[in-house]
């Protein structure tokens, strides 16, 4: 169904809310007699093209709770000044969802759309108590307030070759935006292949298992107060960050459990900041691998423990990444060393510099001496990140050391004895 068929102005000159208003109420007349999970509304994919219109609305488009297999595409939606500054230009669902699953709409797809706030909308699209949505390709927002897409609850949002941003990339405005490009306020949801370009926070996590894929955010610099991924979702939350493009921006995680970041490529200024609190010191599960860092100036893993410190590391690596120039300070949670001293009883190794939390829970060691001679040796106490080993003679050899932060939660079962 097409909006100019309700009397939609596709040139955006005159607003459209009400004949909108009209197309939601035939789209919602579309009912196939099916039902979905929990008997929402099957539409039978029912389609409100924009057919490339540009349309100017002064009130929400909702969509209410149990409706689904509907879709919108191929056009622009715009805020006019009359706005609700609080609401978003589409609506889809209600918080007031109670079936078991937390989901009361179903099948819903969004592409080839423009989404513009007008610095007025509080954003372009809030998915909320939904199973399946599908966002893209071919999306773009801009001029939200308060953020580009929210998904609150629900499952299986899918949001893909979507652009964000509050203001364009030539606004003057652009260095001080305000906005979140995506909220996901929720369990299960994936972004793929997406670039925020212009917001306050890239893409803010405050729900379980969500996947992260191919995104690249270039919005407000983390040396101007920028954040290019924030999982504020502390606790055992299993969120993953896959091969994502953290530009002049960083990752910010809160109390990080079971939180992977894998093959990213943070690029001047980015990096990646653990955040303790309260009742939530441990690390626990943490891999970050195979990540890039190229000409930055800072620290490229940090400890942010201003509120609270970090008191135990639990099933966590952090190796093989690597960083352009190489003399870039790489803090990991393991390390090896060897020291080859001659005529000596005491090896010595400092891993401060290299290690990122205070203390060493695993290491282990052997020693390889020189000529015929034998001693006995043995390791001292490990004293926060320094490792000692002496023999009862002076001797020539080389120490080989191996060191762990991080404790195994399950170390041998019941092999151990």
């Amino acid at each position: 169904m097409y909006p100019t068929d309700f009397g939609a102005d596709p040139t955006g000159k005159t607003d459209s809310t009400t004949a909108f208003s009209a197309v939601v109420k035939a789209l919602l007349a579309k009912d196939t007699g099916h039902k979905l999970a929990d008997g929402i509304t099957d539409l039978g994919g029912a389609t409100v093209d924009l057919g490339g219109g540009d349309y100017l609305i002064s009130q929400p488009i909702v969509i209410p709770v149990y409706y689904g297999n509907f879709h919108f595409k191929s056009g622009t939606l715009r805020a006019s000044s009359a706005f609700p500054k609080d609401r978003f230009l589409i609506e889809i669902g209600s918080k007031s969802c109670s079936n078991g699953q937390g989901s009361c709409n179903e099948n819903v797809g969004f592409e080839d759309m423009m989404l513009d706030s007008q610095l007025i909308a509080a954003g372009g699209l809030h998915i909320i108590a939904t199973m399946g949505a599908n966002v893209g390709p071919q999306m773009f927002f801009l001029g939200f307030q308060n953020a580009g897409i929210r998904v609150s609850g629900g499952h299986e949002t899918m949001i893909h070759e979507t652009w964000l941003g509050q203001y364009l990339y030539s606004d003057p405005r652009s260095s001080n935006p305000t906005a979140n490009g995506i909220e996901l306020l929720g369990n299960d949801h994936y972004i793929t292949n997406t670039i925020v370009f212009s917001s306050r926070v890239g893409v803010l996590i405050t729900g379980a298992a969500n996947l992260l894929t191919g995104v690249h955010t270039w919005n407000l610099a983390s040396s101007e107060g920028g954040i290019g991924i924030y999982v504020d979702a502390p606790g055992y939350t299993q969120n993953r960050l896959v091969a994502c493009y953290l530009d002049f921006n960083s990752v910010v995680a809160v109390a990080p459990e079971h939180l992977s970041i894998v093959d990213g490529f943070f690029l001047c200024g980015g990096n990646i900041v653990l955040v303790a609190i309260p009742g939530h010191q441990t690390v626990n599960g943490l891999n970050v691998i195979d990540n890039q860092w190229d000409q930055c100036s800072n620290n490229t893993i940090m400890l942010d423990q201003t509120q609270a410190k970090f008191t135990d590391v639990i099933d966590t690596t952090i190796e093989s990444n690597m960083a352009n120039p190489t003399s870039l300070l790489m803090k990991s949670t393991k390390a090896t060393a060897k020291l080859r001293l001659e005529n000596a009883s005491k090896w010595q190794f400092d891993f401060n510099n290299r290690l990122l939390f205070g203390s060493i829970q695993n290491f282990g060691y052997s020693m390889v001496i020189e000529g015929n001679g034998f001693a006995r040796h043995a390791a001292r106490a490990i004293n926060g990140n320094i490792v000692t080993v002496e023999t009862d003679q002076p001797v020539t050899g080389t120490v080989y050391v191996w060191v762990d932060q991080s404790r195994d939660s399950q170390p041998c079962g019941s092999t151990c004895k």
